[in-house]
């Protein structure tokens, strides 16, 4: 529990020191990089906390099987994803050829 404290102190203390150097370096980058970070970064918090909460309730190697299965589950279907989009635009298509 001290460790997480201490952990969480560190990426507050690192993020108020860094922001002037990434400040100039996010306003360079191209808008869809940006997102991208963001919401990777949004992810990567949402995991923490949910691995987080899980280890409390049914301990930490559950916890990290658990969310190992749903990372694996997420990255499954951003790959399906390309192929459910075509299947529904060629779906489509074939009714309004019919």
């Amino acid at each position: 529990m001290l460790n997480s404290i201490v952990r969480l102190g560190f990426i507050l203390i690192v993020s108020v020191v860094a922001a002037p150097v990434l400040d100039p370096l996010f306003q360079a980058l191209p808008p869809a990089f940006v997102v991208l970070v963001l919401v990777f970064s949004v992810v990567s918090m949402l995991v923490w906390a949910f691995r987080g909460i899980l280890s409390l309730l049914v301990g930490g190697n559950a916890a990290d099987h658990v969310v190992g299965s749903l990372t694996a589950d997420m990255i499954k279907a951003v790959l399906k994803f390309p192929f459910w989009l075509l299947r529904v635009v060629f779906t489509g298509l074939r009714a309004l050829i019919r």
